[in-house]
């Protein structure tokens, strides 16, 4: 039986980029998500060898492919998979820009891609962030990036969620426990500790129920190592130890020794 393509057909041909673009594309923004209202850093060292781990992404700004979001028909294969068609963000807002075209659209991109070059070069020549170590104290000039002063206190948070690994109680071996949630239908599904990162980023707030014993400040700390992988900054935050302090929370929180390096000198 002879075969014949239907030339109607759409073919969907990926126009990525080469390694040397994406190179560049990070390059030129240092390394920092291209979102203004990130800028988090997207390289670093891998925890226990002595090689970097990259979190960010070389995204598209008009789609590779037929279909794909802010496809643009008249763009060549060229430049699809040229550096003027890409833009450097971390994991999450490349995943974000993705799913909401209508306000992620390319002028925006293209507009947040020439402000991060900017950015990365008032850095280079010492306009931006400047921080001071001193005897282990980090001080922020007044007026210092916002980016600085978040990594600071994501560090902390880090270094405070690894206090609670140090308790007694802490299990040995100390695994991601299966959860699972159900509507009113009775209806469930199962997931992880890291599939419930993308669960508090939609919902803002959830209630984590379950016997006493069971793994709920396990969850919880693991939930937060998860939350800052993401350049986010967690803070777990015991209720009854702050429930009798005269502090807000907010001061309460800044008084915990891991937060000590991110206050400013007396």
């Amino acid at each position: 039986m002879e075969e014949q393509l239907d030339s109607s057909a759409e073919v969907r041909v990926r126009h990525n980029f080469s390694a040397q673009t994406k190179r560049l594309l990070a390059e030129r923004v240092g390394y920092l998500c291209s979102n203004p209202g990130c800028r988090i850093l997207t390289i670093g060292p891998r925890r226990g060898e002595a090689k970097s781990v990259i979190t960010g992404v070389a995204a598209h700004i008009a789609a590779a492919s037929i279909g794909g979001p802010r496809y643009d028909a008249t763009f060549s294969p060229e430049v699809r998979a040229s550096y003027d068609n890409g833009i450097w963000l971390c994991a999450n807002h490349a995943h974000q820009i993705d799913h909401d075209v209508s306000h992620f659209t390319i002028e925006v991109l293209r507009k947040w891609k020439s402000d991060a070059e900017d950015f990365a070069g008032k850095l280079m020549t010492g306009g931006g962030a400047r921080v001071a170590l001193s005897d282990g104290w980090t001080s922020v000039s007044p007026d210092a990036d916002h980016v600085v002063m978040v990594e600071i206190a994501r560090t902390a948070s880090l270094e405070h969620l690894a206090s609670f690994k140090k308790l007694d109680e802490w299990p040995r071996h100390a695994v991601q426990l299966r959860m699972s949630f159900s509507n009113l239908a009775g209806n469930g599904q199962e997931f992880t500790v890291d599939q419930l990162v993308g669960i508090v980023r939609l919902s803002r707030e959830i209630k984590l129920v379950a016997p006493p014993g069971t793994g709920k400040t396990t969850t919880m700390v693991q939930l937060g190592d998860a939350i800052a992988a993401g350049g986010a900054v967690p803070l777990l935050i015991p209720l009854p130890e702050w429930s009798g302090s005269p502090k807000d929370l907010l001061e309460w929180a800044a008084d915990l020794h891991a937060f000590a390096p991110s206050r400013p000198e007396a």
